[in-house]
This record gives structure tokens, sequence and C-alpha cells, in this order.
């Protein structure tokens, strides 16, 4: 934690050599007027008897409706003010009774203020209804709402506060205990537990790592918990993917700029295998949601990052029977599969923000432009101001999903042609790309292009034949050399591995049209050809 906190650039950090304002620390509350401090004092008393009841009480529901009305006779959960406060201090205190209890020792009842509070709101959202009893769900909802962004505004101002000391346990605690209270009473509730856990993805949304990275961890683990990930991922009608997707992005992201490097520190690298392992277990019971979402999800991890790019891209829905891609006399359009369209729910157009290049590229896709139009569109994918040519990955991943989406769709819409037209503009679009780019954007090309050589289906059928099209047609043995490397690197890296982008390089190593063993990048150095060679020898033959 203390590694990702100090090497997260632009995040301000609190100096180890600067005294905290008392006002703003856990244990000495802002305290400018006396009767707030008198008003703190007693509520904190409400809450200790709570606890108090919490910890004598094995099914402390049946007292909770005498608690809460004397509360409400005090007046303390009629007034917005008043009960945001009580909430406030509800939170405060029972983060510090752990550190308290931790300090000294007393760790069988850290948590205890902790999985009382977390009780208390869950009991408070069983009976809270709407006023005019019209909307009781709705209500429910927006009081969680409120009192989730309490504890957040004190989690903040800790994390703020005790800098790379921040302790994240605690807060960890009481989301983990409010899954697991919501979860018990989940038949009472009926749909409205489905909109709170919306509200508590929403709050786990706002405490993302990019915004307080000394959570990072048991943000991890709450996102994936057993009573949240898979609730949201089986929700009807897919509600809740949007919900998760957002918060595995906020993951990606967060993690960039550390995994860039493949010196990455201890912490990061901990997150990052983390992550891995997250992503596996969404490859084995939710491979649709992977498989649907890819794009968007690849886009933000880096491209040194090949193995958790395969594990997203290996997935395919269950009901598809993937076909042996060792066959010798396998061919795209004998498999039923490759037919269909898959289905994408990443935006993946909204990489292309510059309007006029998305109105050119329509026309010239269209067959309405001219070729004069691709010069400028090799140029735009660079990043403006960069003494070295330096690529926009992000508008190359958008550009090349772009394309072959349409010309996938315009194939689709031509009757009786064939999925893949070497004279398609699309495909010439590329092609003047792939020829005419330098050795780093030739790979940035080709490694955007491998993101979809997935399972069978269009999409894969018509980018696995752009590349072996590219390697025959690019008379560039430097360009070929990138495009074996880009397809070697995917199944160097422990498995899965994509079954697209294994039948495409197989093809390229069976095919003698393509040539490959006679190239000159396959016999320039011993330790390449022993490479290739392992990988030719795993390929079983084929049947006599």
């Amino acid at each position: 934690v203390h590694r990702l906190l100090e090497d997260l650039h632009g995040t301000r950090r609190l100096s180890t050599s600067t005294t905290p304002d008392p006002s703003i620390t856990s244990g000495r509350q802002v305290s400018v007027k006396p009767e707030t401090e008198q008003l703190r004092e007693k509520l904190f008393i409400w809450f200790q008897q709570w606890v108090a009841i919490y910890q004598k009480f094995p099914s402390p529901e049946k007292n909770f409706v005498s608690f809460i009305t004397q509360l409400t006779k005090q007046g303390i959960l009629k007034m917005e003010d008043v009960s945001s406060f009580f909430f406030r201090v509800c939170a405060e205190s029972s983060v510090n009774s752990y550190v308290k209890c931790v300090t000294t020792g007393d760790y069988d009842y850290a948590f205890q203020a902790l999985d009382a509070m977390s009780r208390l709101i869950v009991y408070i959202i069983k009976y809270h209804g709407d006023a005019s009893g019209v909307n009781n769900g709705q209500a429910k909802v927006h009081y969680l709402t409120k009192i989730l962004s309490i504890f957040v505004l004190v989690l903040a101002n800790l994390h703020e506060e005790q800098g790379p000391a921040f302790q994240q346990k605690p807060f960890f605690r009481f989301f983990s205990s409010l899954l697991n209270d919501l979860q018990g009473i989940e038949t009472h509730l009926g749909p409205v537990y489905f909109q709170l856990l919306i509200a508590i993805s929403d709050t786990f949304s706002s405490l993302q790592p990019t915004y307080f990275p000394g959570f990072a961890f048991s943000w991890m683990c709450l996102i994936s918990h057993r009573l949240f990930m898979p609730k949201l991922l089986m929700s009807e009608n897919r509600e809740g993917w949007s919900a998760f997707h957002k918060l595995l992005l906020s993951l990606f992201k967060f993690l960039s700029p550390f995994i860039k490097d493949y010196d990455a520190l201890p912490a990061a690298s901990d997150l990052f295998r983390g992550a891995v392992r997250l992503v596996l277990v969404l490859l084995h019971d939710f491979p649709e949601f992977l498989s649907e979402y890819y794009f968007s999800l690849c886009d933000v991890i880096p491209p040194n990052c090949v193995q958790l790019r395969n594990v997203i891209l290996s997935a395919f829905p269950p009901s598809i029977l993937l076909p042996d891609p060792y066959l010798r006399n396998l061919k795209f359009d004998s498999i039923p599969d490759m037919g269909p369209i898959p289905p994408i729910l990443s935006d993946f157009s909204s990489g292309l923000k510059n309007e006029d290049l998305r109105n050119y590229l329509d026309q010239y896709l269209l067959g309405r432009g001219t070729p004069s139009f691709l010069p400028s569109l090799a140029d735009q994918l660079r990043l403006p101001g960069e003494p070295v040519a330096t690529y926009n990955l992000s508008l190359i991943n958008s550009l090349v999903m772009y394309i072959g989406v349409s010309s996938v769709a315009q194939a689709k819409a031509r009757s009786g042609s064939s999925l893949f037209n070497s004279v398609d503009p699309g495909v010439v679009a590329l092609q003047y790309l792939a020829a005419n780019l330098d050795a780093e954007g030739q790979h940035h090309l080709l490694v955007s292009i491998g993101l979809h050589l997935r399972y069978p289906n269009a999409h894969t059928h018509w980018f696995s034949s752009l590349v072996l099209h590219l390697f025959l047609e690019v008379k560039d043995n430097r360009f070929q050399e990138i495009v074996t490397t880009t397809l070697l690197e995917r199944f160097i890296v422990h498995r899965p591995h994509p079954w697209g982008a294994l039948v495409t390089f197989i093809e390229l190593l069976r095919n003698p049209k393509y040539d490959f063993w006679h190239k000159d990048f396959v016999k320039v150095a011993p330790e390449v050809t022993m490479i290739l060679e392992r990988v030719a020898r795993s390929i079983p033959p084929p049947p006599p």
C-alpha cells in the first residue's frame, strides 16, 4: 500500500512532517460550537447503547424497534442534518473503536462496533418507507445512498489525513458486513435488494483506487465479493453488467501506469496478480460477460500484459463448441459458428472523438471517399507534440475495430458474397497503414488487430483473413517479422490461448502459400529458429 501511494503520480499526499489539523482528526472533531460537541456526545452514547444491544442479544432485531422508537422520539432521525450527523458519529466511533482495540490487543471486540453499525443500517433500511407509502423501494435506496455517502466522507477524511498510514481494514469489514447483512433480508426486500446493490456499486465506484489508493486491496476484494459480483452478473436481463463493468474498468485504469513497465513494484505486482485471478474467475463463471465487454477491457490494459489479455480474449459463450484448431483442412467458411456477428457491449466508437475523422471514415468505408484520405488518417494516429513518434493506442484500437465491424456488416448486407474481400475499402485502409507506418506503428496496429482473434464468429473470420492477407501482400520482410512477433508472443505465455489467434498462426506456419519457413527473419538467430521450431513441433501432424 505504501509503495502504491508513493508511486501514484499526481495524487496529493500528506507530508510525514505535517501535523494534522485537530479539527479533522478522527479523535478530535469539529468543536467550534459547544452545542455541536454536546450533540456529538449525545449521539455517541446512543450508538454505544446499540452496540451493547448488538453484543448482548443473538438476534438484536427484536430490540431494534424499541431502540429506533427512542431515537425518533429524541428527534435524531426526523431532522435531516441531525440524522446525517448521527451516522457520521456512528462511522467515526466504530472506526475509532477498531483502532483502539487493535492498539490494546483486544482483537475479539475489534469489529464489534463496525458490525453493529452495519446491522443497524440494514434494520433501518428494512423498516424504512416512503411517508406517503407510494414508493417505499425508492425511499430505501435513497436512505442507504445517504448513509453510504457519509461513510465515504469519513473514509476520505482519514485517507487524506493519515496518508500511507491509512488503515483500510475497518472500512473493508463494514462493507463486507453490510453485504452479508443485506443478503440476510434479501427475501424481505424483493426487487429492492438489487437496487440497493447498485447503490453500493456506485459507492464502490466513488472509492475506486485512483481516488483512494490506500484502499486498493480492500476495494478489489469488495468488488469481487461473493455476495456482490455474482449478484450483479446473474441479475435479470443483465441489469447489473454495466455497473460491474464500470468497476472492472476502474481497476485496470488504476493498474495501468504501474504495469506498463516490466519492473513493477511488489505492491503493484500483488494487486495485478489479484486482478488476474479475478478475471480467471469471470472466465470460468461468467465467460459471456468477458466476451461481450472484451474490447473496452483490453483497451485499458497495457499491451505488454499479454497473459491478462489472453484470458479475456479466450472467453466465449457456453453454447459454442470450439473446433479443433489443429485440423489440417480447417476452413473458416465451413464452420457454422463463423457466420454470426458476435454481440458487443463495449462502446468502441467512442474512441473516434474527432467528428471530422469519423465522418471522413464513414464516407470512405461506404465507397464514397478517396484514397487521399489515408495519409491524413496515418498522421492522426500519432500523439501531437511528441518529439519521437508515439501513437494514440486507444485511437488505433477504436479505428481498427470500427473498420472491421463496418466491413463485416457491409459484407453481410451483400448476399452471396464472401465475408472477407481484399478490395473492400476497410481492407485497403488497413493495408495502407500496415505498409506506411513505421515499425512501432505497425506493431501497435497488429496488436490491435490481434484483439479480435477470438472464438469462432464473423469478426474472428474477417480479422484472421486480414492478418494472413497483410502477411502475403505487404512485401516487407520487417513487417512480416512483426506479424510473426505479435502472434508468437500470444503463445509464449501461460494458457489460455485464444482460439482465433491459434488458428491464424497455425495457418501461417502450415500453408506453403505464405512461404513462412524461408523468410530471412526465421533464420536470423538460432534462438528465434529454436522457438519457432518448438512451436511447430507442438502442432500435431495432419491426419493421413
